[in-house]
């Protein structure tokens, strides 16, 4: 009995704790419960539907605590633009979840790091992705893509249906590759062999992990229980890391410091140590890869169901590139305004981060807008709910590309985050995305295998 006295006090406790304001200036949110908070609020499957729809109800900025954690859900613009640019410093740290320590060990790389000791690191980084990018990114993409096209040309020969995911994938990680370590998979490969086998798949394992573990990260003890247990048995980034350090061995075997041969070479020049060389190469392989894929996905599932702008879109690149083995590049797209168009919306319509890239954690206490936030509060951006926010986007579940013909939203056009930490590789998704789609576009008519349009319906893995 008296343990069950025990237990009743400790949840009344904890019932208060999560209630009680931390100041008149709160944002608004739900009731909380005791132990998980407001977590029961969430679907985990379509978290970033449910939090669009908490925001019709308690505003443009609300409150949740999700379990042990005390969170606030930006749905508005202009708040996102004044945390993440104009206080990025204030709003620059990352949480500190047991889950992220499986794919980062000590957080020491380029997205989970926080902000002091990150800075360097994505200074030095970003100055070595530019330099690789202005010297190699335009060869890089032309050769892959006729490499991705000949093969795509072999199913359109026999007209057999197929899912063009597994190309999508090489095509993408094949540009982080080379671009990195100089390397490639073969597009003959298949999933269960070579590199296909020791970094795509456990790429793929991994977001799934990240999406699927939160509830674990949030709840007091169940966390380090879980983090234990599981790094006790291995995980998919531990795969990841022996082929890294093959790289790292490899690159440092044969360096010429003269002569960097790519970003590999630019980050052991510049003095990193092996562990933090070897995480910065997997944020960029994971990040690089997994999210331009989805991305192109969506555009094959978008064109499918949208057959009037995929034929207005390879109308215009027919003009522009010819139709007779004309090769869409990066040079083209100041001539092509729809199809910018049309790719723009794509990331609107179907953000591929609709919860942002990575939360953040308030380092001070601050007042945004009128809104109090404590020291250690963390940050979840509803992107989702900013791209399809009624007061900037006329009908936002439309596909409409003209939309992006006259004005190109960039206060609310938020795909890639914005201010300091924002993505990394944004100019390489940019491009490559461009390349690959507009090729795609100009050389196939994109259908489903029965004729009929496909589910667009959303959800985390």
């Amino acid at each position: 009995m008296l343990i069950l006295y025990v237990i009743a006090f400790l949840l009344l406790i904890s019932f208060i704790q999560k209630n009680k304001k931390f100041s008149s200036k709160d944002p608004p949110g739900p009731l909380e419960l005791p132990i998980i908070g407001s977590i029961y609020k969430i679907n985990p499957k379509m978290p970033h539907l449910e939090m669009t729809r908490l925001s019709k109800v308690y505003g443009k900025v609300f409150k949740m605590w999700f379990g042990k954690n005390y969170t606030i859900i930006i749905n508005d613009a202009s708040i996102y633009r004044e945390m993440y640019v104009d206080k990025a410093a204030m709003f620059g740290d990352r949480p500190n979840l047991p889950s992220l320590h499986l794919l980062v060990p000590g957080l020491r790389d380029i997205s989970l790091e926080n902000y002091d000791a990150w800075k360097p690191v994505r200074e030095f980084t970003s100055t070595s992705l530019a330099r690789s990018r202005s010297r190699t990114l335009n060869g890089i993409l032309d050769y892959q893509t006729n490499q991705i096209l000949n093969s795509l040309k072999q199913f359109s020969k026999i007209r057999e249906p197929f899912s063009p995911s597994f190309y999508y994938q090489k095509y993408t990680i094949n540009v982080i590759l080379k671009m990195a370590f100089n390397d490639e998979i073969p597009y003959s490969e298949s999933p269960s062999e070579g590199l296909m086998a020791k970094i795509v798949t456990p790429i793929d394992q991994i977001m799934n992990r990240l999406a699927g573990n939160s509830i674990f990260d949030h709840i007091y003890g169940l966390g380090h229980l879980y983090y234990y247990i599981t790094k006790f048995r291995g995980t998919e980034a531990d795969k990841i890391r022996v082929e890294l350090k093959k790289y790292y061995n490899d690159h440092l075997s044969t360096l010429d410091k003269e002569n960097p041969r790519d970003i590999l070479d630019h980050l052991i020049i510049g003095g990193f140590d092996e562990e933090r060389v070897i995480n910065v190469s997997l944020d960029l392989l994971v990040a690089g890869g997994e999210t331009s894929a989805t991305t192109m996905e969506w555009f094959t599932i978008v064109m499918v169901n949208n057959p009037e702008c995929q034929e207005k879109a390879a109308d215009e690149l027919r003009k522009v590139v010819g139709k007779d083995n004309g090769l869409v590049t990066v040079s083209h797209r100041q001539s092509t305004p729809y199809t910018n168009a049309l790719l723009r919306e794509l990331f609107r319509y179907k953000t591929v981060g609709p919860l942002g890239p990575l939360p953040r954690v308030a380092r001070e206490d601050a007042v945004i807008q009128d809104y109090f936030i404590p020291k250690g509060t963390i940050i979840l951006s509803n992107i989702y709910a900013i791209h399809n926010d009624e007061k900037h986007y006329q009908s936002p579940r439309q596909f409409i590309p003209e939309r992006f013909l006259t004005d190109q939203h960039y206060e609310h056009w938020l795909p890639f985050s914005i201010g300091a930490r924002n993505c990394l590789g944004l100019s390489i998704a940019v491009d490559e995305i461009y390349v690959l789609c507009s090729n795609l576009l100009l050389n196939f008519k994109i259908s489903s295998a029965n004729g009929q349009k496909l589910d667009e319906t959303e959800s985390m893995k």
